[in-house]
């Protein structure tokens, strides 16, 4: 069931804003392993799902086609059923949602959520649960949060040194979204 466009809560909206920002229109990177992606939607993401979501322009197939013609409206109806509602993010701490949120888009809900559970210090399952939302709760979570994320980026281009090239970008995309955040939340 897509979310109601209309009942957008502040906290998500401000996740939305950050997301498409930081992650621009239409870009076809060819050393993007998730291929051609608009506002951050990927070709390999939008492959996994189901024609009804997927085949955005209607021919039966879902191709970079799809992505070209993806729109705002479509990307927020994907970003917040498949990311902001499966990570629970409505049941954390907004500074804790947005920064889980954004990681999600980035990196993937499992990876997204476990690096929350290893910032946190639980069970990293890559499941969010009760013990995951009451530890998102203490004081300086998003911060070491961030931390995480960055340890992760910097794991992943060792891994693999063709990714390298987006080591800045991610690092500055974390330091942009801790101001984006520091700004509108106390935490």
């Amino acid at each position: 069931m897509l979310a109601c466009m209309d009942q957008i809560n502040k906290t998500q909206q401000l996740a939305l804003d950050w997301v498409f920002r930081a992650e621009g229109g239409l870009v076809n990177d060819p050393d993007d392993p998730g291929g051609i992606t608009n506002f951050g939607i990927s070709l390999r993401y939008l492959r996994k799902q189901d024609l009804a979501i997927g085949d955005i322009d209607g021919d039966g197939d879902i191709d970079g086609d799809d992505i070209i013609r993806m729109d705002k409206h479509k990307a927020s109806e994907i970003y917040l059923n498949d990311f902001w509602h499966k990570c629970k993010c409505d049941s954390m701490p907004p500074a804790v949602a947005m920064a889980l949120f954004d990681c999600a888009v980035n990196c993937g809900q499992k990876t997204a959520i476990r690096l929350l559970q290893e910032a946190c210090r639980v069970k990293g399952d890559g499941i969010i649960g009760p013990i995951t939302i009451k530890a998102a709760f203490k004081q300086d979570a998003v911060i070491y949060y961030m931390g995480k994320r960055a340890e992760y980026y910097k794991d992943i281009t060792l891994a693999n040194s063709t990714l390298s090239k987006y080591l800045r970008g991610w690092f500055n995309r974390l330091f942009h979204l801790q101001s984006y955040i520091s700004r509108r939340f106390i935490y």
